[in-house]
Protein backbone atom coordinates (compact mmCIF):
# COMPACT_ATOMS: atom_id res chain seq x y z
CA UNK A 1 0.00 0.00 0.00
CA UNK A 2 2.99 2.36 0.02
CA UNK A 3 3.13 4.87 -2.84
CA UNK A 4 6.35 6.66 -3.94
CA UNK A 5 5.91 10.39 -3.45
CA UNK A 6 9.34 11.96 -4.03
CA UNK A 7 12.97 11.11 -4.85
CA UNK A 8 15.84 13.53 -4.34
CA UNK A 9 19.57 14.00 -3.77
CA UNK A 10 20.62 15.99 -0.74
CA UNK A 11 23.72 17.95 -1.74
CA UNK A 12 24.67 18.95 1.80
CA UNK A 13 24.64 15.42 3.19
CA UNK A 14 25.37 13.44 -0.03
CA UNK A 15 22.33 11.22 0.43
CA UNK A 16 19.66 9.74 -1.82
CA UNK A 17 16.25 10.14 -0.22
CA UNK A 18 12.96 8.51 -1.15
CA UNK A 19 9.63 9.45 0.40
CA UNK A 20 6.67 7.05 0.35
CA UNK A 21 3.16 7.52 1.71
CA UNK A 22 0.49 5.19 3.00
CA UNK A 23 -2.56 7.11 4.04
CA UNK A 24 -1.64 9.28 7.01
CA UNK A 25 1.81 7.67 7.40
CA UNK A 26 5.04 8.50 5.58
CA UNK A 27 8.24 6.48 5.16
CA UNK A 28 11.55 8.22 4.45
CA UNK A 29 14.42 6.06 3.14
CA UNK A 30 17.84 7.72 3.19
CA UNK A 31 20.88 5.95 1.65
CA UNK A 32 24.50 7.05 1.48
CA UNK A 33 28.08 5.84 1.34
CA UNK A 34 29.87 7.03 4.46
CA UNK A 35 32.19 9.85 3.42
CA UNK A 36 34.82 9.15 6.07
CA UNK A 37 34.57 5.33 5.90
CA UNK A 38 34.34 4.43 2.22
CA UNK A 39 33.48 0.76 2.83
CA UNK A 40 30.25 1.48 4.74
CA UNK A 41 26.80 1.91 3.20
CA UNK A 42 24.27 3.51 5.53
CA UNK A 43 20.49 3.37 5.35
CA UNK A 44 18.30 5.47 7.63
CA UNK A 45 14.61 4.59 7.74
CA UNK A 46 12.18 7.04 9.35
CA UNK A 47 8.56 5.99 9.83
CA UNK A 48 6.30 8.93 10.62
CA UNK A 49 2.93 7.85 12.00
CA UNK A 50 2.31 11.03 13.98
CA UNK A 51 -0.93 11.69 12.09
CA UNK A 52 -2.13 8.09 12.19
CA UNK A 53 -4.39 6.36 14.67
CA UNK A 54 -3.36 2.72 14.22
CA UNK A 55 0.00 1.00 14.60
CA UNK A 56 2.01 0.75 11.36
CA UNK A 57 4.71 -1.87 10.78
CA UNK A 58 7.12 -2.06 7.84
CA UNK A 59 9.36 -5.03 7.07
CA UNK A 60 12.62 -4.17 5.32
CA UNK A 61 14.32 -6.56 2.89
CA UNK A 62 17.76 -6.54 1.28
CA UNK A 63 17.74 -6.73 -2.51
CA UNK A 64 20.67 -6.85 -4.94
CA UNK A 65 20.65 -5.74 -8.58
CA UNK A 66 20.28 -8.63 -11.01
CA UNK A 67 22.47 -7.10 -13.70
CA UNK A 68 26.29 -6.90 -13.86
CA UNK A 69 26.98 -8.66 -10.56
CA UNK A 70 25.97 -12.14 -9.40
CA UNK A 71 25.82 -12.76 -5.67
CA UNK A 72 25.69 -15.98 -3.71
CA UNK A 73 25.24 -16.52 0.04
CA UNK A 74 28.49 -16.85 1.97
CA UNK A 75 29.53 -17.54 5.53
CA UNK A 76 31.70 -14.83 7.05
CA UNK A 77 35.01 -15.82 8.63
CA UNK A 78 35.13 -16.55 12.35
CA UNK A 79 34.08 -13.50 14.33
CA UNK A 80 33.44 -12.85 17.97
CA UNK A 81 30.05 -11.45 18.87
CA UNK A 82 27.50 -10.51 16.25
CA UNK A 83 27.91 -12.07 12.82
CA UNK A 84 26.63 -10.57 9.57
CA UNK A 85 25.12 -12.24 6.57
CA UNK A 86 27.40 -11.83 3.55
CA UNK A 87 27.04 -12.02 -0.22
CA UNK A 88 29.95 -12.61 -2.59
CA UNK A 89 29.98 -12.18 -6.36
CA UNK A 90 32.09 -11.10 -9.29
CA UNK A 91 31.91 -8.51 -12.02
CA UNK A 92 34.14 -7.36 -14.88
CA UNK A 93 36.07 -4.11 -15.20
CA UNK A 94 34.19 -2.89 -18.23
CA UNK A 95 36.77 -0.23 -19.15
CA UNK A 96 39.38 -2.92 -19.79
CA UNK A 97 36.84 -5.06 -21.60
CA UNK A 98 35.94 -2.22 -23.96
CA UNK A 99 39.61 -1.44 -24.63
CA UNK A 100 40.39 -5.04 -25.61
CA UNK A 101 42.44 -5.85 -22.52
CA UNK A 102 40.33 -8.82 -21.58
CA UNK A 103 37.80 -9.12 -18.78
CA UNK A 104 39.52 -9.64 -15.43
CA UNK A 105 37.02 -10.53 -12.75
CA UNK A 106 36.66 -8.42 -9.64
CA UNK A 107 35.30 -10.08 -6.50
CA UNK A 108 32.77 -8.11 -4.46
CA UNK A 109 31.84 -8.94 -0.86
CA UNK A 110 28.95 -7.27 0.96
CA UNK A 111 28.04 -7.91 4.62
CA UNK A 112 24.90 -6.77 6.42
CA UNK A 113 22.79 -7.61 9.43
CA UNK A 114 21.59 -11.20 9.35
CA UNK A 115 18.32 -10.40 11.13
CA UNK A 116 15.29 -9.03 9.33
CA UNK A 117 14.67 -5.37 10.04
CA UNK A 118 11.21 -4.26 11.02
CA UNK A 119 10.29 -0.71 11.95
CA UNK A 120 6.96 0.01 13.58
CA UNK A 121 5.28 3.10 14.98
CA UNK A 122 2.21 3.42 17.13
CA UNK A 123 -0.39 6.03 16.27
CA UNK A 124 0.97 9.51 16.97
CA UNK A 125 4.60 8.29 17.05
CA UNK A 126 7.73 8.61 14.88
CA UNK A 127 10.33 5.81 14.80
CA UNK A 128 13.72 5.59 13.12
CA UNK A 129 16.23 2.77 12.53
CA UNK A 130 19.64 2.69 10.86
CA UNK A 131 21.08 -0.28 9.01
CA UNK A 132 24.71 -0.69 7.95
CA UNK A 133 26.32 -2.73 5.19
CA UNK A 134 30.03 -3.05 4.43
CA UNK A 135 31.59 -3.52 0.99
CA UNK A 136 35.06 -4.65 -0.09
CA UNK A 137 36.40 -5.76 -3.46
CA UNK A 138 39.47 -7.71 -4.54
CA UNK A 139 40.92 -4.39 -5.75
CA UNK A 140 41.33 -3.28 -2.13
CA UNK A 141 41.85 -6.56 -0.27
CA UNK A 142 43.24 -10.02 -0.98
CA UNK A 143 40.35 -11.40 1.09
CA UNK A 144 37.37 -9.06 0.55
CA UNK A 145 34.97 -11.33 2.46
CA UNK A 146 37.07 -11.26 5.63
CA UNK A 147 37.65 -7.50 5.27
CA UNK A 148 33.96 -6.76 4.77
CA UNK A 149 32.94 -8.93 7.73
CA UNK A 150 35.50 -7.25 9.99
CA UNK A 151 34.45 -3.76 8.86
CA UNK A 152 30.80 -4.58 9.53
CA UNK A 153 31.48 -5.94 12.99
CA UNK A 154 33.55 -2.91 13.98
CA UNK A 155 30.82 -0.57 12.74
CA UNK A 156 28.30 -2.16 15.13
CA UNK A 157 30.12 -0.75 18.14
CA UNK A 158 30.64 2.68 16.62
CA UNK A 159 28.74 5.75 17.72
CA UNK A 160 28.12 8.93 15.76
CA UNK A 161 28.53 7.39 12.29
CA UNK A 162 25.87 9.68 10.86
CA UNK A 163 27.48 12.72 12.50
CA UNK A 164 30.95 11.84 11.21
CA UNK A 165 29.57 11.38 7.69
CA UNK A 166 27.85 14.76 7.80
CA UNK A 167 30.99 16.46 9.16
CA UNK A 168 33.18 14.92 6.43
CA UNK A 169 30.70 15.86 3.72
CA UNK A 170 30.36 19.42 4.98
CA UNK A 171 34.15 19.79 4.99
CA UNK A 172 34.22 18.58 1.38
CA UNK A 173 31.34 20.85 0.38
CA UNK A 174 33.08 23.93 1.84
CA UNK A 175 35.02 24.09 -1.45
CA UNK A 176 31.88 24.82 -3.47
CA UNK A 177 31.45 27.79 -5.81
CA UNK A 178 28.76 30.37 -5.06
CA UNK A 179 27.13 32.16 -8.00
CA UNK A 180 24.78 35.12 -7.55
CA UNK A 181 22.44 36.74 -10.04
CA UNK A 182 21.83 33.73 -12.31
CA UNK A 183 19.85 30.94 -10.68
CA UNK A 184 19.97 28.62 -13.73
CA UNK A 185 23.76 28.88 -13.99
CA UNK A 186 24.10 28.42 -10.21
CA UNK A 187 22.10 25.17 -10.39
CA UNK A 188 24.24 23.83 -13.25
CA UNK A 189 27.54 24.67 -11.57
CA UNK A 190 26.42 23.40 -8.16
CA UNK A 191 25.15 20.05 -9.45
CA UNK A 192 28.23 19.59 -11.68
CA UNK A 193 30.63 20.32 -8.85
CA UNK A 194 28.68 18.00 -6.58
CA UNK A 195 28.98 15.19 -9.14
CA UNK A 196 32.75 15.67 -9.32
CA UNK A 197 33.32 15.87 -5.57
CA UNK A 198 31.39 12.70 -4.68
CA UNK A 199 32.87 10.73 -7.61
CA UNK A 200 36.51 10.87 -6.53
CA UNK A 201 38.29 10.12 -3.26
CA UNK A 202 41.80 10.89 -2.07
CA UNK A 203 42.52 7.26 -1.25
CA UNK A 204 41.45 5.86 -4.65
CA UNK A 205 43.42 6.15 -7.88
CA UNK A 206 40.41 6.64 -10.13
CA UNK A 207 39.33 9.56 -12.27
CA UNK A 208 35.80 10.71 -13.01
CA UNK A 209 33.63 9.10 -15.67
CA UNK A 210 34.99 9.12 -19.27
CA UNK A 211 31.98 11.27 -20.15
CA UNK A 212 33.26 14.04 -17.87
CA UNK A 213 30.51 13.94 -15.24
CA UNK A 214 28.92 10.55 -14.43
CA UNK A 215 26.38 9.58 -17.05
CA UNK A 216 24.71 6.53 -18.52
CA UNK A 217 27.12 6.14 -21.45
CA UNK A 218 29.57 3.98 -19.49
CA UNK A 219 27.12 2.77 -16.83
CA UNK A 220 28.81 5.12 -14.35
CA UNK A 221 32.17 3.29 -14.54
CA UNK A 222 35.42 5.20 -14.07
CA UNK A 223 38.94 4.53 -15.24
CA UNK A 224 42.09 4.04 -13.19
CA UNK A 225 44.78 6.69 -13.61
CA UNK A 226 48.04 5.23 -14.83
CA UNK A 227 51.28 6.38 -13.11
Amino acid sequence: GWTPAALANDFQYATVEQLQTNGASTLLLRHYFHRASMHLIMADILLNNSAGGERVEVELATAWPSCCTWFKPASPPGLLGAKPECQVGTTAESERTLSGQGAPRVTIAVCFSSSNHTVSAEGGKVEQVTTIASVYTSLESADPLAAAAKEWQESQGSFGLQESHVAAQQELWDSRIEIAGDLTLAKIVTSSLYGILISVRDELNYSTSPGDLPNGCYNGHVRALQP
